[in-house]
């Protein structure tokens, strides 16, 4: 038994990336890139293999505290990722708002200022321009495709939305479009600048939290250093396998709850 589950741990951490990408190369015939070296295993996977090591140790206990403590983390991990994905994609839109502001204040129709600004990014923000400026140079509803990509893109979506506002504005009202992206880059530009000197100060209230999670496993490392063994309590007695569940879960409630509080004073 104990072999097996040293075999699957091996097995799910050494899982290789699949990606699309690496399937077009090989049916286009292109060299076929190392995947090994941004090898990003799945997070079921993670759980698994965090939950094997735990039987390996600490019995069923261990396991379930393991298993808790690995999806946790790996929550906390990828929506850090997300906020900074978010907030690289809202830069994005911000200088893209601003070249069609440009473009606007020079003479250009909203469409060519909105294809003229897409022509030169290479990133989705330029794919999204693209559609719109293609939906107004056919004289489709702007605002209606616009509201398309946002429900699409969680990144984007807010921004998204009080642009076809201002396009949609700008159309049944005849407000000069150029004015009103510009409150609008103006007050992205802010948000994104308030977002990073919040998040910047918060670095100080992670690394506590950080910290005060790892302090009752320091607890056992001393105690074992002491000679109390209590990693044969948690893991040989059904007290101790309790105990150790209990503990796992609160760490967990105490890292969600922190990141929560610190997001809620970044986004404000």
């Amino acid at each position: 038994m104990v072999a097996a589950l040293i075999l699957l741990t091996l097995g799910i951490m050494l899982w290789p990336n699949v990606s699309a990408r690496s399937r077009l190369a090989a049916l286009s015939g292109a060299p076929k890139r190392a995947e090994w070296t941004r090898f990003r295993p799945n997070a079921a996977f993670l759980i698994v293999a965090a939950g094997a090591c735990g039987f390996l140790f600490a019995d069923a206990g261990g396991a379930i505290a393991l298993a808790v403590l690995a999806w946790t983390v790996g929550r906390q991990s990828r929506r850090r990722r997300f906020d900074l994905r978010r907030r690289a994609a809202a830069r994005d839109l911000a200088e893209a708002l601003e070249l069609v502001v440009g473009e606007l204040r020079s003479g250009a129709h909203p469409a060519s200022a909105v294809a003229n600004v897409a022509a030169d990014s290479a990133s989705e923000t330029g794919k999204v321009l693209r559609a719109i400026a293609s939906t107004a140079r056919l004289g489709g509803d702007v605002r209606a495709a616009i509201e398309h990509f946002a429900a699409a893109d969680r990144l984007r979506g807010p921004v998204l939305r009080q642009f076809g506002e201002a396009w949609s504005t700008a159309e049944n009202y005849g407000v000069p479009l150029a004015e009103l992206l510009e409150a609008l880059h103006r007050d992205l530009s802010q948000r994104i600048r308030f977002e990073s000197q919040v998040d910047a100060r918060m670095a100080g209230p992670r690394a506590t939290a950080a910290v005060l999670a790892a302090l009752p496993i320091v607890g056992l490392l001393l105690g074992e250093a002491m000679g109390a063994a209590p990693f044969a309590v948690l893991a040989r007695t059904g007290f101790g396998q309790g105990l150790l569940v209990i503990g796992a879960a609160l760490m967990c409630a105490g890292l969600a709850w922190s990141a929560r509080l610190i997001t809620r004073v970044v986004t404000a």
